[in-house]
């Protein structure tokens, strides 16, 4: 069913893994082992990688990216509050890790593997795309910032959220531009809660529309000269707090981009579709005590 290796595959898919693993978890997080471990993130991922690849078709390579260790570090360096907001959830006990048990999942699925230290998800996902570049390729991922890649004619994003691939009126209606490549200006500008990454206080988005969406407003730095004089779409007061907040957005431009430049091929590992891996899988499907799904996983390696 699935491929080990890009060059042999029709589709390359690849995978946003922490937002998986947290899907996975939230959907299950009742379910546990007889010890009462919990397993839900185990049952969770490989029962969606099983129906996302079987929705996706045939002759799939996937691509698994991971959040290296010290991840957040140089982020959080640059924008100290960078995902500085998180609050404990009610599937949260003592000891339990569920990165770390998708990670033990996900390293035995047949594919490539992208990690590297200090660096996140979201950075191996556009590095991986530069990296199989023409070849059709699905981001599977309910994260936002991804639809940018679609601006890449071989690129579309696939939404779990949404159980679909991420379409023109989603970025237009979330960020207000047309073109994809331009959404990270846009959150610069806007802000996200989820990352705790403060844009423009109460900035009223349809007024930077007309701005973001001229073909002049190539970068940010292009936006901030375009609005030197008081823009018609802006309100005066609008008009002074973005001008006044000029250093935050540049600043939160930089956390959002992803930082490809310090990956290689030797951030790259590779599971081999062999029966010494179906093994391994098995294993860590005993250990979860999520065996029930072993024979239709088992599929994944023929």
């Amino acid at each position: 069913m699935l491929f080990d290796s890009p060059s042999q595959a029709k589709i390359v898919v690849i995978v946003d893994n922490s937002n998986l693993i947290y899907r996975a978890i939230y959907a299950n997080k009742d379910l546990k082992t007889a010890n009462g471990a919990p397993s839900g993130h185990i049952y969770g991922c490989i029962r969606m990688l099983l129906a996302a690849f079987r929705d996706l078709g045939e002759g799939i390579c996937p691509i698994f990216c991971y959040d290296g260790l010290n991840a957040k570090a140089k982020r959080q360096e640059t924008l100290p509050s960078y995902k500085g907001n998180r609050t404990k959830h009610d599937w949260e006990v003592e000891g339990f890790d569920p990165i770390a048990g998708g990670r033990e999942l996900l390293i035995t699925l047949p594919g490539l593997h992208i990690e590297k230290e200090g660096l996140e998800g979201d950075d191996a996902i556009a590095w991986a795309v530069e990296l199989v570049r023409p070849k059709l390729t699905i981001v599977y991922s309910g994260d936002r910032d991804l639809w940018s890649l679609m601006r890449y004619d071989n690129v579309k994003v696939y939404s779990p959220n949404k159980k679909r691939i991420v379409e023109e009126s989603d970025w237009l209606e979330e960020y207000h531009v047309k073109d994809p490549s331009k959404i990270y200006m846009a959150k610069a500008l806007f802000g996200d809660s989820s990352d705790n990454i403060k844009g423009v206080e109460r900035l009223i988005k349809k007024q930077v529309e007309p701005i973001l969406n001229d073909e002049k407003c190539v970068d940010l730095s292009a936006f901030y000269d375009m609005i030197l004089d008081q823009p018609e779409s802006m309100t005066e007061k609008m008009w002074k707090k973005t001008l006044d907040a000029k250093e935050a957005v540049l600043t939160n431009y930089k956390v959002i981009v992803p930082d490809i430049k310090d990956l290689d091929k030797t951030a790259v590992k590779r599971t081999l579709k062999n029966e010494e891996n179906k093994a391994k899988l098995l294993e860590v499907l005993r250990k979860y005590e999520c065996v029930s799904v072993f024979n239709e996983a088992a599929e994944l390696y023929r």
